[in-house]
Formats: structure tokens, C-alpha cells, sequence
């Protein structure tokens, strides 16, 4: 129901074939059935409730109307064959309306816990109401309406449930304190918007990062004891009789988050607003953690669906968990809308220097985001990266392009693989115009002197054989929405009709800087593809790696000495 609650669509829309609805928790939402009753009007709305110890289900409540001045919806009356006591602490039946612990009787009861007699022992005790049987001791507190009905009061203990999970706040603690630099530590179940979350206080003996312990504890821990909240406090306050204050502690919103980097781009400050609305939280920062602010599996699962509603990019669910900040999510959603070809312009600007601009060119498979490390490495650049353009009249367009954002030459263009004969192309379209183009940088592409004429067999061949090899790295993710890979097939094939039939030819006066890789020789093919010079150099890695990480750094160094007129190690060819 959050959900469907939380979706931007407001249509009246009903679902009128749904006619059981099974639920089950400690605490049933009062207002369930009339939130219900809207969109699902024939539904008949039933509370289970017990523990696995005893079966998982022993009793139901049919919920029907709702008061307005009740408090709770009732646990309600055994199932068959099972039954519930409600005892003292001297094992005698409390009176009705005085509250008790819960116990399960019946068919339903385990034996105990496999290997474990002591916790046995503890849980499972004889049932002296009825002789050879036992009972399972739950640890809840409940006490008997006037109708019959149980309702449930809480834990006895410090056990709680969060998101239907018993959770030992005990052993949270424990595993807090067993962090090096945290001396004291308390967890508390909060209500946080209806939701019940986690949240941790700790006392450090330096300063620590929220990161860092949920790092720390999730060694430990499953994922749903990781606490939402973590806050870093001088001290524990304490009672007069020298206890732990639990009343005393500050509210998660009390507490200094530090600095707040407030949203940038359009996509960063749509993230945040939206974050804002599914988490409940007031303000966002670009490097807040969806999971520390309380998310978890299902409100990741909203947070798709408006993604999807309000910016129209299926984001895939793993991207949540892989890319929790406000940051580093807006920044996959920016490659997968180019991805799609929903980006307002085939041109994307990756940095922003001072020294110069560098146009970029796209290797086969058709967005420019490739050269954003490169960019990283060279800032003191404006670098931007074209997509290929599907248009036939796709050169003019790259040419208008290049004097908008750049009114005079002279220009320099560069281009990785397919990239190359691309940027070679459009630098003979800009100086037959008239333009100064001073600079082709190909990093590792073949000179292409005749037309390869390939069949459409064979481009959707090597278009599948392309995308599925993409599909085994981190684009694999974007991939797998259809939409997405469906545009992406699109351009890789109209990128590979348009090479089938490209032969590079001049006239051209611009100096052609030739960068090979370690095992193919390219550039001694570019002699003669210029009346101006052609300079030779060897680049670090495979065609394959060629812009990975591990050989970016020395690449880069390549290129800006390409860039700054400095030719060390180059071969003249012409």
C-alpha cells in the first residue's frame, strides 16, 4: 500500500478481483483497512500473528471496521488446534485486561531448538495446563480484551521486530562496541514515519564514519540488523542510579549531520526530492547513503518506481545497493538517458578547463561517456564526448556542433578506435569550411583506405557479439532493461553501416598524432592521410584495455604531451 500510496499517479484506479489479503506483524497499521478499502473494495483483510517456533502462524483476527479510537489492531483468537496462555510471572493465568507474557500451546509447538538444549530448555517448558505436552515461552506481553481477543502490549525484553525480523538489540551493541575506535554504544527501535528503523548512538574515541561501522558490522550481522541511524555522541546519558537513559538520547534529526552538499545538476536535485518523500527525511545531502537514512529492500523498490515515473529511466534495483548516494545514482542515470538517446544534445561536457577544448569521437560502440576517465585526467581541459548521431547528414551536424560550442579554431579533435576515422572525418569537413583544424589525436584505429562493405548479417552479428561482450562489465547493468539495450543495438548498427562503407581520404593539412596499442601496429597506416605531419607513438595496454584504469594514468600523460607540443619518444612518419 506505501507503494502504491507513494506512486505520482493519481488516478482512481481499482483492483476488484483481489479477495484475501494475509497479514502479519506485531503491529498492524490501524488505518491498513481503509487505505485498503480504496483500491482494493472486495478484499478481505485478515491479521495471522505467532513466531516459527510455533509454526509461524497460531492466531488470526478478521480486520473489519476500525474505530476511531483504537489503539491497535488485536492478535486476536487462536487457530485451531492451538492455543494461547497469558501468564504471570509464576506461570497463573492473569485475570482479563491485565497484562501478562504470551505463551503458544498446541499442535503447533516445536520440539526446541536443533543442537541447542540450553536455549531449548529456556524457550519450551511444560505446558501445566495441559500434562505431557509443552509450551513456547514468546517473550511478548499481551494481555485479553473483553471480546475475547488478545492484544499484543510489546517485547518483555529488548528484542524487537523490525520489518518483520526479531532482532536482539543486545547483539548489536555487542558487535558495536567491538569496533577499535568506539568505547560505548546503544540501539534503539524508532519510529520513524510509521516505519520502524534502527538507530545506533555511540561513543567514539575518534571520529568515525557511518560507512565505516555499517562496513564494520555487516561482517557480523544480516542486513537487516544494520542500523538505519548512526550518531556519534560525547557521552550516554544516564539516570540518577547511574543507567543508561534510553528516554534521554537525541532524536536522529537532533543531531549534526555535518556539512550538507546541496544538490547540483537537474537529475541530483529531482534524486533528492524524491528521496526526500519515500525516506521521510527533511534535507539530502549529494553524498547521503540511502540505506544509513533508513532505507532498505522495499522502499528501494519504491524509489524504482518514481524513478521511473518521473524521469522515465527503468533504473535497474541492483543500482540502489551499488550506488546508494544521491551522487553516484544521478550519475548512472545520466549515462543510461545517453544510453537511450534521451539526452538533449549528442554532445556531453565531461570537464571543464582552461588550457583548451578537446572534441571527442565515439568508438563503435557509440557514446562518448567512454572518455570520461580520460577527462579526469587531464582537467585542465574542456573535454567534450559526441555520440554517434544517426542522421546521414551526421557530419554537418557534428561541424555545427563543434563552432557553437567553440566559435574559432584552431580545433583538435580526438578519437579512440572507430572514434579516430570518425574525428578524421569531420576535421576534412571543417576545413573545407574554411576552419582550422590544428590536431587529430587517433588513439589506435586503422586507416581506412577502401570500403570494408560489410552484409547486414554480418553487422548484426558483430553488434550482438559486441553488446554481449558489454553485457559481462559494469554496462551489463544498464543492458539488461530492454529499452536501453534495444537503443543501444540501434546505434552500434547504424555506427557499423556507416564504417562498412567509409574510406579516409584527404584532402587534409592537419598534424595526425597516431597512438598504437602494445599489439597492433595502426600507425604507420595514417602516412599519407595528410599533407601536414604524422607522428607515431606507442600507447600502454591492449586495443581492449586501452582506456581502462590501469592504463589510463600513463595514456593520459601520452595525450597531454600530444596536447602540449611536446613529441618525446614520437616517430615522424611524415
Amino acid at each position: 500500500m506505501q507503494s502504491i500510496e507513494n506512486s505520482p499517479e493519481e488516478a482512481p484506479w481499482q483492483q476488484t478481483d483481489l479477495r484475501l489479503v494475509l497479514v502479519s506483524g506485531d503491529w498492524i497499521p490501524v488505518n491498513l483497512k481503509a487505505r485498503m478499502s480504496g483500491v482494493f473494495p472486495q478484499a478481505q483483510l485478515i491479521g495471522l500473528g505467532g513466531a516459527t517456533e510455533a509454526t509461524v502462524w497460531s492466531n488470526y483476527y478478521p480486520i473489519h471496521a476500525v474505530s476511531e479510537e483504537q489503539r491497535s489492531i488485536p492478535y486476536g483468537k487462536p487457530l485451531a488446534n492451538n492455543v494461547f496462555y497469558i501468564l504471570d510471572p509464576f506461570g497463573l493465568p492473569v485475570p482479563s485486561g491485565v497484562r501478562g507474557e504470551l505463551f503458544i500451546g498446541g499442535v503447533g509447538v516445536a520440539r526446541g531448538y536443533a543442537g541447542d538444549r540450553d536455549k531449548t530448555e529456556q524457550a519450551f517448558v511444560p505446558n501445566p495446563f495441559r500434562p505431557d505436552e509443552s509450551m513456547y515461552r514468546t517473550g511478548d506481553l499481551g494481555r485479553l480484551l473483553p471480546d475475547g481477543n488478545m492484544e499484543f502490549l510489546g517485547r518483555k525484553d529488548h528484542q524487537v521486530k523490525v520489518r518483520g525480523f526479531r532482532v536482539e538489540l543486545g547483539e548489536i551493541e555487542y558487535w558495536l562496541r567491538q569496533h577499535a575506535d568506539i568505547e560505548e554504544a546503544v540501539v534503539l527501535c524508532i519510529d520513524s514515519g510509521g516505519r520502524e528503523q534502527l538507530c545506533a548512538y555511540v561513543v567514539p574515541t575518534r571520529d568515525v564514519e557511518a560507512a565505516e561501522v555499517r562496513e564494520h558490522l555487516a561482517k557480523h550481522l544480516p542486513a537487516y540488523m544494520l542500523p538505519s541511524h548512526l550518531l556519534c555522541i560525547p557521552a550516554l546519558p544516564l539516570t540518577a542510579n547511574g543507567k543508561i537513559d534510553r528516554k534521554a538520547l537525541p532524536a536522529p534529526e537532533s543531531v549534526h549531520r555535518g556539512a550538507v552538499q546541496e544538490p547540483q545538476s537537474e537529475v541530483e536535485k529531482k534524486l533528492a526530492a524524491i528521496w526526500q518523500e519515500v525516506l521521510g527525511v527533511k534535507q539530502i545531502s549529494v553524498d547521503d547513503d540511502f540505506f544509513l537514512l533508513g532505507g532498505h529492500s522495499l522502499l528501494a523498490a519504491t524509489l524504482v518506481a518514481r524513478l521511473a515515473a518521473e524521469t522515465g529511466v527503468e533504473l535497474p534495483l541492483p543500482f540502489i545497493f551499488r550506488y546508494p548516494t544521491v551522487g553516484q545514482l544521478a550519475e548512472r542515470i545520466e549515462e543510461m538517458q545517453l544510453f537511450r538517446g534521451e539526452a538533449d544534445t549528442p554532445v556531453t561536457l565531461l570537464q571543464k578547463g582552461r588550457e583548451g577544448t578537446i572534441f571527442c569521437f565515439p568508438p563503435v560502440g557509440g557514446y562518448g561517456f567512454v572518455y570520461k576517465g580520460l577527462a579526469s585526467q587531464l582537467p585542465s581541459y574542456s573535454w567534450y564526448a559526441f555520440d554517434f548521431i544517426t542522421d546521414p547528414d551526421r557530419l554537418q551536424a557534428y561541424v555545427k556542433w563543434i563552432t557553437e560550442l567553440q566559435a574559432e579554431g584552431p580545433y583538435v579533435l580526438l578519437g579512440y578506435s572507430a572514434g579516430g576515422n570518425l574525428a578524421y572525418e569531420v576535421g576534412k569537413l571543417l576545413e573545407d569550411q574554411g576552419h582550422v583544424v590544428s590536431d587529430i589525436v587517433i588513439l589506435d584505429a586503422l586507416f581506412r583506405d577502401q570500403a570494408i562493405s560489410q552484409t547486414m548479417e554480418e553487422i548484426e552479428q558483430e553488434t550482438e557479439q559486441l553488446l554481449g561482450m558489454l553485457e559481462t562489465t559494469e554496462l551489463g547493468l544498464f543492458l539488461r532493461t530492454p529499452s536501453i539495450r534495444k537503443e543501444a543495438a540501434h546505434r552500434m548498427r547504424e555506427y557499423r553501416i556507416y564504417l562498412s562503407n567509409l574510406v579516409n581520404q584527404g584532402p587534409l593539412t592537419s598534424t595526425v598524432y597516431a597512438v598504437e596499442s602494445e599489439e597492433l601496429l595502426t600507425s604507420a597506416t595514417w602516412e599519407g592521410s595528410t599533407s601536414g605531419r604524422v607522428l607515431k607513438y606507442k600507447g600502454t595496454g591492449t586495443h581492449i584495455e586501452f582506456l581502462d584504469e590501469r592504463n589510463l594514468p600513463e595514456n593520459a600523460a601520452l595525450v597531454q604531451r600530444i596536447l602540449q607540443g611536446c613529441f618525446p619518444g614520437a616517430t615522424v612518419v611524415r
